[in-house]
């Protein structure tokens, strides 16, 4: 697969990327992913951060009707509707990750599942969800979710650890407390 490299202190248009569908995000003059950079896109559907891209700013891939996989790599901070009414699918995080801003998934109806718990996150905040197409979420290190995180969304699933006081009311928990990831496990099921 090849990947059209793209510089994160930088804003890009559908013209700038030509018929790229596979972006790398690489630190340049910054490490933060500016407001609105990839804002509306068409094309792109897969999004790779390289090692030292930190942050992801307020609507950076806001509105990307392409949008499929996101992989995020050392990123710490996602701003606010930084993917709002965008179609991805896939969203990769690692334990980097310590905060979502408001609304950053709003409206994915795509959006089905996502693991918060291999990332540092602990606070899931306003309209983070909000009507998105969210089923299915691993919480297992949250230890606060605002009233209105998943208003209008379809989550039906929670996965939690055993004594966790966390939880968001109207979804079915499952209480995992194993060493190999969930997901896998739910094959031997």
């Amino acid at each position: 697969w090849e990947y059209r490299v793209v510089e994160a202190g930088r804003t890009y248009d559908d013209s700038d990327l030509g018929d790229w569908t596979r972006i790398w995000v690489v630190p340049g003059s910054s490490t933060v992913v500016p407001e609105g950079a990839f804002e509306g896109c068409t094309k792109v559907r897969y999004v790779y951060f390289d090692q030292g891209v930190t942050g992801i700013g307020k609507r950076a891939f806001a509105d990307m009707e392409g949008l499929y996989n996101v992989y995020g790599g050392d990123v710490e901070t996602i701003g606010q509707e930084a993917f709002a009414g965008s179609s991805v699918e896939v969203v990769t995080f690692g334990k980097e990750l310590v905060s979502i801003g408001e609304g950053a998934f709003r409206d994915c109806a795509e959006l089905k599942n996502l693991t918060l718990g291999k990332t540092s996150v602990t606070q899931i905040g306003n309209n983070v969800f909000r009507d998105s197409g969210i089923e299915i979420l691993d919480m297992r290190n949250i230890t606060g979710i605002a009233s209105d995180a998943f208003t209008g969304s379809e989550l039906s699933l929670q996965i939690v650890t055993s004594g966790q006081e966390t939880s968001y009311d109207g979804a079915d928990l499952l209480v995992y407390d194993g060493e190999t990831d969930f997901f896998l496990s739910l094959i031997h099921i």
